[in-house]
C-alpha cells in the first residue's frame, strides 16, 4: 500500500529532494515527515544554505561531510558511507582524496595531548611532581624537523615534546605519512582540518583558532571559513536521524505488546 501524503507533506518532501538530493531520502526522513514535517522543512532550508550560496564547492562539501561523520568523536557510519558513495559517483572525489580526508579526521585524537597536557602539568605541579623541562638535543632536532615539514609550532606541541618525546616522534611520523601522497591541495586540507575541529562533536577551541589562521595563510577566504561553520553545525541533526530508527523500534514494540 502506497504512502498517502497531505499536500503539505508532499511539498516538504519535494523541497527536501530538490535542495538536498533525492539520493538522501530514506525511511528515517519518511518517519520525520510523517511525525513533524515542519522539522524536516526547517532542516532542509538550514542545511541547504551552503549548497545554495556556493562559497565552497560541492566536492569539498562532500569531503567535509565524510570527515565529520567519520570522526572518532562522532562515528556516524551510515552518513559517512552514504556521502562516500555519492562523492565517488557524483562529485569526482577519488579514493586517495577520501583517505587523506579520513587521515585528517583521525588526527582529532591528538587533542588528548594538546588539550590534556596543560591540565596534566597544572595538576602535577599541585601534587609536587615535575613535568617536562628544557628540551635536549634530540628533542630540539625533532622540533626543527616538525617545523620544517609542517610550518607551525605552538606551546602545546612544545609541552608534548618535552614530556613524551618518543610519542611525539611517532605522532610526527604519522602526520608526515598522512600527507605523503598530497591528494588534497593546501586550501582544501585546511578547510577539512577546520571542519573536524569546529564540528559539534569536537569543538576544539585551540585548534579552531590555529586552523583559521593557517587557512587564511593559504588563501581560504573569510566567507569560506564562515561557511565551514554553517556546514558542520548541521551535524546536530544526527540526534534525530539516529533517534528516529530507535523511535520506530519503540513504537513497533509498543504495537506488538498492545496486540498481545
Amino acid at each position: 500500500m502506497s504512502k498517502v501524503y497531505t499536500e503539505n507533506q508532499k511539498r516538504v518532501k519535494e523541497l527536501f529532494c530538490k535542495e538536498r538530493g533525492a539520493w538522501k531520502w530514506n525511511e528515517t526522513w519518511e518517519t520525520i515527515l510523517d511525525l513533524n514535517e515542519h522539522i524536516l522543512e526547517a532542516y532542509s532550508t538550514l542545511s541547504s544554505l551552503p549548497h545554495k550560496r556556493g562559497r565552497i564547492s560541492e566536492k569539498v562539501i562532500g569531503m567535509i561531510y565524510v570527515a565529520i561523520d567519520g570522526a572518532c568523536t562522532h562515528m556516524h557510519i551510515p552518513g559517512m558511507r552514504n556521502h562516500m558513495k555519492h562523492g565517488l559517483e557524483a562529485l569526482d572525489i577519488t579514493p586517495e582524496e577520501f583517505l587523506e580526508v579520513l587521515a585528517i579526521s583521525s588526527l582529532l585524537g591528538v587533542a588528548t595531548y594538546t588539550e590534556g597536557f596543560p591540565v596534566l602539568v597544572e595538576e602535577f605541579k599541585k601534587a609536587g611532581l615535575a613535568a617536562g623541562g628544557e628540551l635536549e638535543e634530540k628533542q630540539i632536532a625533532l622540533k626543527d624537523r616538525f617545523i620544517a615539514e609542517h610550518q607551525y609550532w605552538n606551546d602545546n606541541l612544545e609541552l608534548g615534546l618535552a614530556i613524551d618525546p618518543e610519542m611525539f616522534e611517532c605522532y610526527a611520523d604519522y602526520l608526515k605519512a598522512a600527507f605523503a601522497k598530497k591528494a588534497l591541495d593546501p586550501k582544501t586540507r585546511e578547510i577539512i582540518f577546520l571542519a573536524c575541529n569546529a564540528a559539534p562533536s569536537a569543538v576544539n577551541k585551540g585548534d579552531i583558532g590555529r586552523h583559521i589562521r593557517r587557512a587564511l595563510e593559504v588563501g581560504v577566504t573569510k566567507e569560506e571559513i564562515v561557511e565551514v561553520f554553517a556546514i558542520v553545525c548541521c551535524q546536530g541533526i544526527h540526534t534525530i536521524t539516529l533517534g528516529v530508527p530507535a523511535l520506530n523500534d519503540a513504537m513497533g514494540e509498543r504495537r506488538n505488546c498492545n496486540g498481545l
